[in-house]
């Protein structure tokens, strides 16, 4: 009930002096490769997924699981080869999420008593990002106040097979809501909206005609600087 740190792929940058937004086009990258990096973690955790089917053992504890995801989690944040196919917004997103990154507390919930700490993860990504996270504790958060309720103890739900469907559940809330903000921003963006073979509306053919056109004059302007004819 952690918040997976991820290494490279790591959501918070040291330097920032107060949290960054993500509500333009220049986020749609950052955000569409938080949604990648959440459905590959959740698949690691699901039992009915090949790369999770390959994981998980019922012999293990609920922590080696989460170690051995985490490990998995390291090695696709920093191998290409162990990546699905990114497109090149996402390979942006990717890259700016690996860049000048540093660890900090991320949230997690308590198992003996169901509490949420925040940690000061919030400092570092903006309200979106952060609210998805919360959402995602507020999962393990309910589910460990159904287990008490029924008088379970954290021993009693520490299964390796319990732990990981927590996880399912707990993700599948957490990219829903990104993907609910990825459409809330994208849908203004032409270049996403050609990615996703989305027809451009009028006013987005327009930005990119004009986009176009005034790369083509700059470079009309910059030949006849050097001295050629084009």
């Amino acid at each position: 009930m952690k918040t997976l740190t991820l290494s490279a792929a790591l959501l918070a940058t040291a330097a920032a002096a107060k949290p960054p937004t993500c509500n333009d086009c220049n986020s749609v990258g950052d955000i569409a490769y938080q949604i990648v990096q959440k459905q590959t973690a959740r698949n690691f955790f699901d039992i009915n997924n090949k790369k999770g089917r390959a994981i998980i053992d019922v012999s293990d504890t609920a922590k080696d699981l989460e170690e051995r995801v985490q490990a998995r989690m390291n090695e696709w944040a920093n191998s290409p080869a162990g990546q699905p196919p990114l497109d090149a917004l996402i390979q942006t997103g990717k890259a700016a999420a690996a860049a000048g990154r540093t660890a900090v507390a991320g949230m997690t919930t308590d198992g003996d008593t169901c509490e949420i700490n925040q940690g000061t993860i919030r400092n570092y990504i903006c309200k979106e990002f952060a609210d998805a996270l919360y959402a995602h504790e507020l999962s393990h958060k309910r589910t460990c106040e159904d287990a008490k309720a029924f008088g379970l103890k954290p021993k009693d739900v520490a299964s390796v097979l319990f732990t990981a469907a927590d996880e399912v559940r707990a993700y599948d809330l957490e990219i829903a809501l990104l993907k609910q903000h990825l459409e809330k921003v994208a849908k203004n963006c032409p270049e996403w909206s050609l990615l996703r073979n989305v027809p451009p509306t009028d006013k987005q053919k327009k930005a990119l005609d004009d986009a176009a056109a005034a790369r083509k004059d700059s470079v009309k302007r910059a030949t006849k600087a050097l001295g050629g004819s084009r």
